[in-house]
């Protein structure tokens, strides 16, 4: 997988075992490419001079459906709609496959519906019941979600949505910015072991001057004039 900027010499390869960085020293310009990515993943349009390509086999990859872009991870929510509905359609699949639980949830929707209509038959006038709920009709009312954790880390909660991605199947690339602000190197590296050994694509936006490569890490580095130059500690 490679993602291309239209103003970049350079592209960003995911097709390796490394990290990739995008590193902007231009306010200015990290803010833009931050709108870019932001606009992009809710399928907005984007400037001419802002032109970012995601391909995988020289196919055009659909960033709204494909790609997870993180700004605030401090405050992710975890049972955001994309989330859940992924969430949802994957406990509707697995229950799918198990005719036994399906059976029992059929059978209690029976007796249920039986329950209403004896109670129902009590009003002067007709009350409609609707009979038979979707499993993601059941899903939604007894509010299946996905736990917060309040107390967690910060490098738990990049743990928990890597972890996230993996198992609904949410997305080919996760953006994470500025995550460097937060942790300290020893965590980074942590945290690039983790996505590289279970083949997790990430790329890293984030803002400064000073280019110095962690283990694993293969950053892009834009400076002041806008020229792009690759650094990596393979």
């Amino acid at each position: 997988m490679i993602l291309k900027i239209f103003s970049f010499e350079n592209d960003i390869d995911f097709s390796k075992n490394h990290i990739n960085v995008l590193q902007i020293q231009n306010k200015k310009l990290f803010a833009k490419m931050v709108s870019s990515f932001n606009n992009m993943c809710k399928g907005l349009t984007v400037e001419c001079d802002e032109v970012i390509t995601l391909l995988e086999q020289d196919e055009i990859v659909d960033f709204t459906k494909n790609v997870l872009f993180v700004v605030d991870f401090l405050n992710f929510d975890f049972n955001q709609r994309r989330i859940q509905t992924v969430l949802y359609q994957y406990i509707d699949k697995i229950i799918k496959l198990e005719p036994e639980i399906l059976s029992n949830i059929n059978n209690l929707q029976d007796s249920i519906h039986i329950e209403f209509m004896s109670i129902m038959e009590e009003f002067p006038f007709e009350i409609l019941c609707k009979k038979d709920s979707s499993i993601l009709d059941i899903l939604k009312m007894y509010g299946i979600r996905i736990k917060a954790n309040v107390d967690e880390k910060i490098i738990e909660k990049l743990f928990r949505i890597v972890e996230l991605v993996q198992c609904l199947d949410l997305a080919k690339l996760i953006i994470l910015v500025n995550v460097k602000q937060y942790l300290d190197s020893d965590e980074i590296v942590e945290f690039y072991k983790y996505c590289v050994y279970n083949n997790v694509k990430l790329l890293l936006l984030e803002r400064g001057s000073e280019v110095s490569p962690l283990e694993r890490e293969r950053v892009l580095f834009v400076d002041e004039n806008f020229d792009d130059f690759l650094y990596n500690n393979m």
